[in-house]
């Protein structure tokens, strides 16, 4: 049986237990290597040291971690059951004392288990399990399924006990732990787990497992319970199987196996070992919901009693002698790696050289092949059956990290068709790989696109980028002309651009000032015009000049004589000549004269009187 005063246990993790196997212990002396033991303990504080009892007082002790015992035999104590140390010198085992009525005894040693004295209360006691808080304040159990059960207390090493008794009416108690963290005790008894929260004073049944079968041990880890059990209150009716509870033994899970149980370890609330008859080894990983046999080395027909956990790669049980968990490493597995180093993004294929039936990655995958991205230390299990595993040399995979590639643009402003934008690799690299298939660092683009770059450093990492460059198209500045060109003085024509844009502006030749911003205007004087415009990608376009005449002279009115000649001689002067001159407005509005005068300075008068004229 084994105890647990810390609720810190080391876990066990699975690849370990896949890929490990139960030997013998060699390191003990005869004939004490062929013994039945019944319980085992390591010191939690100095894993070198530990101990195991069993039948005919035998008891062993290492100081190395289990590769050399030495032995001590303790007299008129026939069966025990239950072994603990609180520290490298001090320590209690207790059980029954002789096979006729079960009378029970415990004992201390203050050397390490090599010698051993008597420290039972007095009288006809039962004694089965015990545990020690410290070096002299500790509890003692038995009893209960032909008579009442037996809580033992001491404060002074065993010196003095004292005794509280319960009628739990068949229930054989067995095994006691203590809870350091909460202060409270717990014990085991057929079907059922009692509790102590006043160092012991007092104890009450807090949880009924199932049936009143026996049940060896009680094994504690943070709200979990794991315990064996043997059918029958004493154990004795045959079958058996383990329970386990993770709500502080609200519910339980019962697994029945038809094999006597006895011993039982917990690594976590969920992983856990059950041992016992018939080579049984049971391990879970999920809180009692399924269980796998890990009995791989232990010899045909082999009964064990009780199991302990050192680390995640040694555990020990014991019963037909004591067997040692260890790795195994029969198969050589070798990987190769697709490339080292890598780069950053790259994946690398790891391979094992070999078919074997079963592969077990460091990352957990189980093909003979896995792809890697990261860097680190990758290492394979491999085994043909759970007794021919093999462990690979560690290999590691470096990903080395790319280097930045930075893209740099020489005009960051609008694009707009015919410019030209300049691209560079800001960072040097070893050589340059353009989508436009040249290899310079820097190129120069006048189409829209998007444009890739790969350059390689000097690790031959290929670091890649790309960018998106738009040239936006031009506005056209076509001009409508609505009307002539070429027209006489008094009349106008209308410029107007032929499409809708954000930004208009007209210009004579003759000024660099716009003369106007809007889409049409309209032209009453001779001169040359252009459009310029812009669109809503703010490029610009102008067009070309227009020229505009306009002539000194209208049309809008007709003027005839009442002569085909009509001749003002200054010869005459300053006789008086008359004529009269005909005016036809031509146009379809009304129009004003209000003087009119004869070209080339030829003397005559128009009567002022007359204007104006309607």
């Amino acid at each position: 049986m084994k105890k647990i005063i810390l609720a810190l246990i080391v876990l066990i993790a699975l690849p370990n237990l896949l890929f490990s196997q139960w030997k013998r212990v060699t390191g003990i002396p005869k004939p004490y290597d062929n013994a039945y033991y019944l319980d085992v303990y390591f010191l939690e504080s100095n894993p070198q040291y530990g101990w195991v009892c069993g039948y005919n007082g035998i008891v062993l002790r290492t100081t190395d971690g289990g590769n050399n015992w030495d032995t001590a035999v303790i007299p008129f104590a026939y069966q025990l059951e239950s072994i603990f140390f609180v520290n490298e010198k001090v320590g209690y085992t207790s059980g029954l004392i002789n096979s006729v009525g079960a009378t029970g005894g415990i004992y201390k040693s203050v050397d390490g288990g090599k010698t051993w004295s008597n420290v039972s209360p007095p009288g006809n006691v039962d004694i089965w399990g015990n545990i020690f808080l410290n070096e002299n304040f500790g509890f003692a159990v038995g009893g209960g399924c032909d008579d009442p059960q037996q809580f033992y207390k001491t404060t002074n090493g065993g010196k003095s006990w004292t005794l509280f008794s319960a009628n739990y009416f068949d229930s054989g108690l067995s095994d006691v732990i203590y809870d350091n963290n909460s202060g409270i005790g717990y014990a085991a008894s057929s079907g059922a787990i009692w509790r102590t929260t006043d160092l012991g004073n007092t104890w009450e049944v807090m949880s009924i497992t199932g049936n009143r079968d026996w049940e060896e041990e009680i094994t504690l880890s943070g709200q979990s319970f794991l315990i064996p059990y043997s059918s029958g209150c004493t154990g004795g009716a045959g079958g058996g199987g383990m329970r386990m509870s993770t709500d502080m033994g609200k519910t339980w899970k019962n697994k029945e196996l038809g094999i006597s149980m006895f011993g039982a370890f917990l690594l976590s609330p969920k992983k856990g070992w059950v041992v016992g008859w018939q080579q049984s080894i049971y391990y879970t990983s999920d809180a009692g919901n399924t269980w796998e046999l890990k009995n791989c080395g232990i010899d045909g027909g082999i009964d064990l009693d009780d199991i302990w956990c050192i680390n995640d790669t040694t555990a020990f049980v014991v019963g037909q002698g004591v067997w040692k968990l260890v790795r195994l490493d029969t198969a050589k597995p070798e990987i190769v790696a697709s490339q080292i180093p890598a780069c950053f993004g790259d994946t690398v294929i790891l391979s094992a050289t070999r078919n074997y039936e079963n592969y077990k990655w460091s990352t957990g995958e189980t093909t003979q092949n896995i792809k890697v991205t990261k860097s680190g230390e990758y290492w394979l299990y491999a085994y043909n059956t759970i007794c021919d595993t093999g462990t690979s040399e560690k290999l590691y995979v470096n990903f080395l990290p790319k280097s930045p590639l930075t893209l740099q643009i020489s005009d960051t402003t609008n694009l707009c068709e015919g410019d030209t934008v300049k691209i560079s690799v800001k960072e040097d690299f070893q050589n340059y790989d353009w989508s436009t298939g040249e290899k310079s660092k820097e190129i120069s683009l006048t189409q829209s696109g998007r444009y890739y770059i790969s350059a390689v450093d000097e690790n031959g990492c290929i670091s890649k980028d790309s960018i998106d460059i738009f040239f936006a198209p031009l506005p056209d500045p076509k001009i409508i002309v609505n009307g002539p060109v070429n027209f006489c003085l008094g009349d106008s024509t209308e410029l107007e651009s032929a499409y809708d844009y954000p930004v208009y502006e007209w210009y004579e030749k003759s000024s660099p000032v716009p003369i106007s911003n809007e889409k049409m205007i309209k032209i009453g004087s001779s001169g040359s015009f252009k459009l310029k415009v812009r669109n809503i990608y703010n490029c610009e376009k102008e067009s070309d000049y227009i020229d505009i005449i306009v002539r000194p002279d209208t049309n809008k009115f007709a003027f005839s004589i009442s002569q085909s000649e009509f001749d003002f001689e200054s010869t005459n002067f300053p006789n008086i000549k008359c004529k009269t001159l005909f005016v036809k407005n031509q146009s379809s509005q009304d129009q004003i004269i209000t003087d009119l005068y004869i070209l080339h300075n030829t003397a005559f008068s128009i009567p002022q009187s007359q204007f104006p004229l309607y």
